[in-house]
């Protein structure tokens, strides 16, 4: 087997060590210390959908929260990686599913009486 060089690492430089891949802390210019074995990523492009818009009309803060809200449930539901068709038929379901659950939330007072009714009828053998 043959040996492995490793670096001299006691005079290089954060940068240089984060280029070995080694740990170090590096002095951000914010004053914010980082310790990584990584160089730092960029912020994502999609967080410029979660800036404010340049106008102060309250259209632009509605389009701009909508964008927000958008773009926080493509990020919870993890849609952000799926095409428009495949976004389109997950969307149909959530649509599907909210309207039946905005049916059953309806029609459940009527029906528990009806239930409550026939088991008291069930239990006692007398009607109401």
């Amino acid at each position: 087997m043959p040996l492995v060089r490793r670096p001299i690492v006691r005079n290089l430089t954060a940068r240089a060590r984060l280029h070995l891949g080694l740990r170090t802390t590096i002095q951000q210019p914010t004053g914010q210390k980082i310790m990584s074995n990584r160089k730092p990523t960029p912020a994502p492009v999609a967080a410029a959908v979660t800036q404010a818009p340049s106008s102060s009309s309250w259209v632009g803060r509605l389009a701009a929260l909508a964008a927000r809200r958008v773009y926080q449930y493509e990020l919870t539901f993890g849609l952000y990686m799926l095409g428009p068709v495949e976004k389109s038929i997950f969307n149909a379901f959530v649509v599907v599913f909210a309207v039946f659950f905005m049916y059953a939330v309806a029609h459940i007072p009527e029906y528990a009486g009806y239930a409550i009714a026939r088991g008291r009828y069930y239990l006692t053998a007398e009607s109401a």
